[in-house]
């Protein structure tokens, strides 16, 4: 805060410094003739930074308590069987009795007529006999001729567009696959302080009793008041007071690496395509054969004479067949002995066989689970908090520290601040008996040199008092009155500094 205070003192004097000898320059707006150009002014502010502000945290642990039952169930690892009764049928018994034999077919024959003779007579007659019969002869029907005839019948047909052929397409493209390089582990844990036991001495009596005290001093040992107990020396592991205190696991993520594994192909048969073509017909020339057809001719008849003539005919006897089928054998059933059913054993009756399941927990596993009624303590979740101080009873640090930052740090930074702005420098003042302008303004030619940067002192070694001709002096640039605002701001630096000082003194 002081260097800040500092700064500010130190700027309102630099603009004191700088304004003195150069604000009289715009006094009227112009700058006089052999003036020297003045460069602009900054001043550069510096806002202290400020550091972080942070604060210590530890890690502390508390571990529950949780008292489980012991729950127990009934499995059956094999259920009782009943006995398992079955039926035994046992069909009728008969016998086969014989009714009627059985009789094989056979024909027998029966007369229906007997023979005899029987004269015939077929009188005299006049008869009409074909004469030529009625027969077919061949004519020409079409004549033998030729016709064009198609070969070949406008068709179509496939041919190949495109032939069976071989592609590479990709079978696997390439890809990326993480690979393992170190497993994922946890460091195992560390004890940042060990378990606290109270240590136990041992004390006998006169007749040989024993007995252990956390005291050393119990019972004074030596003195005539002690009953005859005395110190042997030996001590023990007693009662814990505080337990082992363990950092947590450390876990360590698997690391992996990403590898390219490039595309793999595969070889496809690509079958043929084709395509529909239409081959036009083509003809040739045949001779077609002639063809004949068939006329029917009718008969003609002629007339013949028969003198009549008497013959006998003879008729065989006429016989009947009767088929007699044949008689099978007609037999019965005669019951034996009648069907009844007989009960038997078929699996006896067995014990249900099973086990007790047995599982610790707080609450019951299951709605066929029951308590034993025994207990236990368990250790149950741990549970962790970072704080600046012990959450409260029972909670232990764990020796893990962390700085946890409330602010973050601001930097130093600097800021230029204009303090007067650049004066462009005058005109060359001119010199005696130069000619002037048509409006009595004098012609002011390009110096040969620079302007100084003091008025009247051209760098020429030439007088001031020959700069201007006229009864008025050249313009100095030292207004008394600028002058004096330029040194009130040195004043106005300086007195702040000075009580910024004092105030960091009394502080």
């Amino acid at each position: 805060m002081n260097s800040k205070r500092v700064s500010i003192a130190v700027a309102v004097t630099a603009i004191g410094l700088a304004v003195a000898p150069g604000v009289a320059f715009a006094a009227d707006g112009q700058v006089p003739c052999g003036t020297a150009a003045v460069p602009a002014v900054y001043s550069t502010v510096v806002v202290p930074g400020t550091p972080a502000v942070t604060h210590e945290e530890s890690e502390w642990s508390l571990v529950s308590q949780v008292v489980e039952k012991k729950w127990h169930r009934w499995v059956v690892d094999t259920p009782a069987q009943p006995e398992v009764m079955g039926t035994i049928h046992h069909d009728a018994v008969y016998e086969t009795v014989v009714v009627t034999p059985a009789k094989a077919a056979y024909d027998e024959p029966v007369l229906v007529s007997d023979a005899y003779d029987e004269p015939v007579t077929v009188p005299a007659h006049d008869a009409q006999e074909v004469d030529v019969p009625e027969h077919q002869v061949q004519e020409v029907d079409v004549p033998e001729h030729q016709v064009q005839e198609v070969d070949v019948p406008e068709h179509q047909v496939q041919e190949v567009d495109v032939p069976e052929h071989q592609v590479q397409e990709v079978d696997v493209p390439e890809h990326q696959v993480q690979e393992l390089v170190t497993a994922a582990y946890d460091d195992p844990p560390v004890m940042t302080s060990p378990a606290v036991y109270v240590i136990e001495y041992k004390f006998i009596s006169k007749n040989g009793a024993v007995r252990w005290e956390s005291d050393p001093n119990w019972n004074a040992n030596g003195n005539s008041s002690s009953g005859g107990w005395v110190g042997t020396g030996e001590t023990r592991q007693g009662a814990l007071i505080s337990p082992a205190v363990y950092a947590p696991a450390v876990h360590h993520d698997a690391v992996y690496k990403t590898v390219t594994v490039p595309a793999t192909y595969k070889t496809v048969t690509v079958p043929a395509t084709y395509k529909t073509v239409t081959v036009p017909a083509t003809y040739k020339w045949v001779t077609v054969p002639a063809t004949y057809k068939w006329v029917t001719v009718p008969a003609t008849y002629k007339t013949v004479h028969y003198d009549a003539v008497t013959t006998i005919v003879h008729h065989d006897a006429v016989w009947d067949t009767i088929h007699h089928d044949a008689v099978p054998e007609v037999t019965k059933q005669e019951l034996v002995t009648e069907a009844y059913d007989e009960d038997v054993v078929v699996t006896p009756a067995t014990p249900e066989v099973g086990h007790w399941d047995e599982a610790w927990g707080v609450d019951s596993p299951g709605d066929d689970w029951s308590d034993t009624g025994e207990t236990r303590t368990v250790d149950g979740d741990t549970q962790l908090v970072w704080a600046a101080e012990s959450p409260g009873q029972y909670w232990t640090a764990t020796g893990q520290t962390r700085t946890v930052e409330d602010t973050p740090a601001v930097p130093d930074s600097t800021t230029q601040v204009l303090v007067t702005e650049a004066i462009p420098a005058g005109p060359a003042c001119p010199t005696p008996g130069e000619p002037t302008t048509g409006n009595g303004e004098e012609v002011v030619p390009e110096p040969a040199d620079p302007a100084s940067a003091v008025p009247g002192a051209a760098g020429l070694g030439k007088p001031a008092a020959a700069a201007n001709p006229t009864t008025e002096l050249a313009f100095t640039g030292s207004d008394p009155r600028l002058a004096l605002l330029g040194l009130g701001f040195v004043l106005t630096g300086l007195g702040v500094s000075a009580g910024y000082r004092k105030v960091a003194r009394q502080r």
